[in-house]
């Protein structure tokens, strides 16, 4: 399996922790694949293994390691590429990107990133991306996903954007989710138009958090 996944959605719409249940769970589906997150904001995974906060490439994971996680002081493109570059070689693993903004450079996306979208079922390697930029990343970069999890978006343009990628015909526009994480999903693969879940425990049939 070397699926891509996207999840949009605006600040505070729950795609992190979405993301993060998500990798959790194909972690422990895949147990032979390694875990690679590239967290550009430095806080929503500090509290698993494997950080380096070093602004160039890591080093490789050795041994029993599973998890890396990358938390850039700076991001130079040129060691972003070389470590995408190591994890293709590292297959088959999931890449975890926290924001896809931060590979983009100017107008051009990542070529790394591009190839292992391209390839990912070949090599494989299973993909994981968010963003809360959909305004300011290039149409280009959106590589075609194979799975869509659509939080709530915040303008007219990101609505439609993804309607589009989830085959949404204009009578039948999306509309934003009624609970606080709700999410709509599609499947590629699946001639279905896109179900509501009131959450993501509920898309991957895990128990939902008891609220205090």
């Amino acid at each position: 399996m070397g699926d891509n996944w996207l999840i949009p959605g605006r600040k505070g719409s729950g795609k992190t922790t979405a993301g993060k249940l998500l990798s959790g769970h194909l972690m422990k589906l895949y147990p032979t694949h390694r875990l690679y997150v590239f967290d550009g904001k430095m806080r929503d995974f500090n509290s698993y293994p494997g950080i380096q906060q070093v602004d160039h490439i890591p080093t490789k994971l050795s041994g029993n390691e599973r998890v890396q996680v990358w938390q850039p002081t700076m991001i130079y493109p040129e060691e972003v590429e070389k470590w995408l570059w190591r994890v293709r070689q590292d297959a088959p693993a999931i890449l975890h990107i926290d924001e896809l903004l931060y590979l983009c450079y100017g107008q051009h996306g990542s070529e790394e990133l591009s190839r292992i979208t391209k390839l990912g079922r070949a090599l494989p390697i299973i993909t994981i991306v968010h963003t809360q930029e959909l305004v300011r990343i290039p149409r280009g970069v959106l590589s075609q996903p194979d799975h869509v999890i659509r939080m709530r978006l915040k303008s007219k343009y990101e609505r439609r954007l993804m309607d589009d990628f989830l085959n949404v015909d204009e009578e039948d526009r999306l509309s934003e989710p009624n609970d606080r994480h709700g999410l709509w999903y599609g499947n590629a693969e699946v001639d279905e138009p896109p179900r509501y879940y009131t959450s993501i425990q509920q898309l991957l049939g895990l128990p939902e958090r008891k609220r205090i």
